[in-house]
């Protein structure tokens, strides 16, 4: 038997990774933005600014409020971005519902972060009860651009969960990954190799 999908279903990256000042060199500085001539594209620059403190006070309850004119506006990146505050308590009080509708919201406008994070929350019940049928779908969306949807699909397709079993195919799944620079996907690829499955065990 392979480990505890948990174990090496690997997480995606959170938004702490993505809201530094090195990613964002050229935010607005507009304390009293004209909000009719801004776009959604503004509106997360702003939430950005705020988080960050880059030339106003940092207020993460301001950078919250932006982040909702910019999801409002139909922009996927905010709506996961409130996801994660939600889930974090981070700028507002921590709330899982209000987390979980925010990434359902950002998955469906095309965020692959929120579509991996979905996936990896329903495959190992991260704050939802599991649902390997939910974790398939979202992953789905995201196997063909993300390593982290890729290496934990196959997961699934090791153990038969969600999927049918097909070992040749998660062990591709994982090189794939691996190949990507994803750790999990090195783990993985060994572990099938030693286990035998996909291809003939490994000499004992």
């Amino acid at each position: 038997l392979l480990i505890s999908p948990v174990s090496f279903a690997e997480e995606p990256p959170q938004v702490r990774t993505r809201l530094q000042p090195a990613h964002y060199p050229q935010t607005l500085k507009l304390e009293r933005p004209d909000v009719d001539t801004l776009g959604k594209a503004q509106f997360f620059h702003l939430a950005v600014t705020y988080y960050l403190g880059q030339g106003v006070p940092k207020d993460r309850g301001e950078a919250v409020r932006w982040f909702k004119r910019a999801a409002a506006a139909g922009d996927a990146l905010s709506r996961y971005d409130l996801a994660i505050l939600y889930r974090d308590g981070d700028g507002v009080e921590a709330d899982a519902a209000e987390s979980l509708r925010w990434f359902i919201k950002a998955g469906n406008s095309g965020s692959v972060d929120a579509q991996v994070h979905l996936g990896w929350m329903y495959q190992t019940g991260a704050g939802v009860p599991v649902s390997l049928t939910l974790a398939r779908m979202w992953y789905e969306k995201a196997v063909d651009t993300s390593p982290y949807a890729l290496n934990n699909y196959a997961v699934l397709q090791a153990y038969g969960e969600g999927v049918p079993q097909d070992g040749k195919a998660a062990l591709l799944s994982f090189q794939i990954a691996s190949r990507k620079g994803l750790s999990a996907g090195c783990l993985n690829v060994g572990l099938m190799y030693e286990l035998g499955i996909g291809r003939a065990a490994a000499p004992g």
